[in-house]
């Protein structure tokens, strides 16, 4: 029950995300616009990825449910920490003292989305864990 094109355009995406990854700063102190516009491109196809296998699998309750694949649950909490970061810069400015900007670095997880399409990767991860 697989789309080869949704998993080819999500392999696409990740491949982008690296190479934006790659290409940034990281001692950048305050993040471009134009950073902040690409990162959040990439959350919202993230977003549109796990939604649309949201839906076609079921969250919870059926068997073979989306939150039931433990690679699932790691995509779900890569995309709900960058949610997080970016509903405190909407509410908190940006300003300090609560740390959910140190959840902003879990942005570089991203890339191990592409553990979930690709199954030899799932293998070769879970023998060096």
């Amino acid at each position: 029950m697989k789309s080869r094109a949704f998993e080819t355009s999500c392999l696409l995406v990740i491949g982008a995300n690296c190479y934006v990854l790659a290409t940034a700063d990281p001692t950048e102190l305050i993040q471009s616009d134009t950073s902040v516009m690409v990162d959040n491109v990439f959350l919202g196809l993230y977003t549109i990825e796990m939604i649309v296998k949201i839906v076609a699998l079921g969250f919870l309750l059926n068997e073979g449910a989306y939150i039931r694949d433990p690679w699932n649950i790691l995509d779900f909490i890569i995309v709900g920490s960058s949610w997080l970061t970016v509903i405190e810069g909407l509410i908190g400015g940006g300003g300090g003292g609560n740390g959910l900007g140190a959840l902003r670095a879990f942005r570089v997880l991203r890339p191990l989305k592409a553990i979930t399409s690709i199954k030899g990767l799932q293998v070769l991860v879970v023998s060096v864990l």
